[in-house]
Formats: C-alpha cells, sequence, structure tokens
C-alpha cells in the first residue's frame, strides 16, 4: 500500500458518519459520568480545633507524696 493510498483511507475513516457519531456519543457520556461524579459534592466539613488536655489534677496532701524525676531514680 501505497502512502498515498494510505492517506486517503485513513481520511475516509476519519471523516465517515459512524466515527463521527460514536465521537460525539462518547464525549457526551464522558461528560455526563463526569457532572455526575461531582454533583453537589459538598466540600470537607471544617475539622475541629482540638483542646489542650486538661491540666493534672494536684497531689492532694493526705496522700502519698509526688515523685519527681530525680528522685525516682
Amino acid at each position: 500500500m501505497t502512502p498515498d493510498r494510505l492517506l486517503e483511507l485513513i481520511l475516509a475513516v476519519l471523516t465517515s458518519r459512524e466515527v463521527i457519531v460514536v465521537t460525539v456519543a462518547i464525549a457526551l457520556y464522558v461528560n455526563v459520568v463526569n457532572y455526575i461524579v461531582h454533583y453537589r459534592k459538598r466540600p470537607p466539613a471544617p475539622r475541629k480545633k482540638r483542646r489542650a488536655a486538661p491540666a493534672p489534677a494536684a497531689a492532694s496532701a493526705e496522700g502519698e507524696p509526688e515523685i519527681t524525676e530525680d528522685e525516682g531514680k
């Protein structure tokens, strides 16, 4: 097959009615699917800031005395 005949065949295929209709149908289908996927997609809920951990309860005078790191070794 000569390059001229090959080019002629490619142009005939690309300009055929069936190829154009199928290409348009696929493009519309992809657009509809994309619309459905993104339809009413809510933004992520804002994250609540974590509060700082509550301070540890103070040791009572009646209980055992606290042991510090230096004393515990």
